[in-house]
């Protein structure tokens, strides 16, 4: 009898054992589960977007010049909790131009970017996400032309060979994210500084604005 009544004990006991385990295990798939719908996974996001930019300390007095930008970033998780490592490619336009009743002139620069930036939320809802974040951007030029403007005439030319080829740019930005068709979408505004020479013989530098909307698809 008092044989029966130990095994039975036992067996109680690692009922209750093995309960506890699969408890242990669901809490734990559930905390992950639940980061990951949180932002900790990876998540790709393609933009588009307009910019503003302008060279600074120009001798030519040029004002801000529009132009595009499109590319695709990538949100990698890091282990501390709301930051987030961001790199990609980022093509965008910037340069300058100046007018006067005389005619105009117009520098096009052409840059392809990779972003090492810091992504940090600073609020988390779930379907609404406020971020800020900082870093810098390996920045490759891949167009340089000048348009000169002086009635009747229009003249564009190449200056590559007159413009530095790689640009480290530092960069600030705010955004958001929010639930839409399906998905999240994505809304920003970067302040973006350059710290090199645009121009072999002369000190400006780019300096503007890139306005980006873009989609978030985790994977």
């Amino acid at each position: 009898m008092k044989t029966l009544i130990h095994k039975a004990v036992l067996v109680l006991v690692l009922a209750m054992v093995a309960r506890a385990e699969a408890q242990a295990n669901e809490e734990v798939q559930g905390l992950n589960k639940s980061k990951l719908e949180h932002g900790q996974s990876i998540e790709l996001i393609p933009n588009i977007g307009v910019t503003s930019f302008r060279l600074v300390n120009s001798s030519s007095d040029l004002s801000s010049r529009g132009g595009i930008s499109a590319g695709m970033l990538a949100d990698i998780p890091t282990p501390v909790d709301g930051l987030i490592f961001e790199t990609g490619l980022d093509y965008f336009e910037a340069g300058g131009k100046s007018s006067d009743v005389f005619g105009s002139v117009e520098i096009a620069l052409g840059y392809l970017a990779i972003p090492l930036e810091a992504k940090y939320e600073l609020y988390n809802s779930g379907e609404t996400i406020f971020f800020a974040k900082g870093g810098a951007k390996l920045a490759f030029l891949m167009t340089s032309k000048q348009k000169v403007e002086a009635y009747p005439a229009t003249v564009e030319t190449d200056i590559k060979d007159q413009t530095n080829k790689v640009d480290y740019i530092g960069v600030l930005a705010l955004g958001g994210e929010m639930a839409a068709a399906g998905g999240k979408v994505s809304l920003e505004l970067e302040y973006d500084k350059g710290t090199q020479k645009t121009f072999k013989d002369q000190g400006d530098k780019i300096e503007g604005y890139i306005l980006r909307l873009g989609y978030v698809i985790s994977i």
